[in-house]
């Protein structure tokens, strides 16, 4: 009965490891990829969005961590000059990939959105950063997110 309860425990903690190689990666949406005009009391706002899609996604605290890590690494550099600027990143699955979206560019919209967007990050021209986590089609967690630069990355 001891045996049993040692190895109970080494499983339960071998499916709680936040291993980061087996088969984890962030790959680029550029099907998605968007730079659009917004009108608003007489100004034009610039509106850009960048998408990307991790594989072997599991919600383990190292793989957010990562997810944070990447986004910070792919900021883009002129992020800046515009009214605001997202990076949202996808689930890659059947109905969430560049291929199938590619030609079903309406199902981003009625799949995608509602069953594959896991973050959303946003920068605004006022200096405001949020990190915004996604259940379904709705944000149920946003928090302030800043980007700590370290010297020699």
């Amino acid at each position: 009965m001891k045996n049993f309860f040692w190895l109970l425990i080494l499983f339960l903690f071998m499916l709680n490891c936040d291993d980061l190689s087996e088969g984890f990666s962030i790959e680029s949406f550029e099907v998605m990829n968007d730079i659009h005009l917004l009108e608003v009391d007489d100004t034009t706002q610039i509106v850009k969005a960048d998408y990307y899609l991790v594989i072997g996604y599991r919600g383990t605290r190292m793989q957010n961590i990562a997810i944070d890590s990447f986004v910070c690494k792919n900021k883009a550099s002129d992020a800046n000059l515009y009214h605001t600027y997202f990076i949202n990143i996808y689930r890659k699955t059947p109905k969430t990939n560049t291929e199938y979206i590619s030609e079903f560019p309406r199902d981003f919209y009625r799949y995608s959105m509602r069953n594959d967007h896991l973050f959303r990050y946003k920068w605004t021209y006022s200096g405001l950063s949020i990190k915004e986590k996604y259940k379904g089609a709705l944000a149920y967690e946003s928090e302030k997110f800043n980007c700590v630069v370290n010297e020699g990355d």
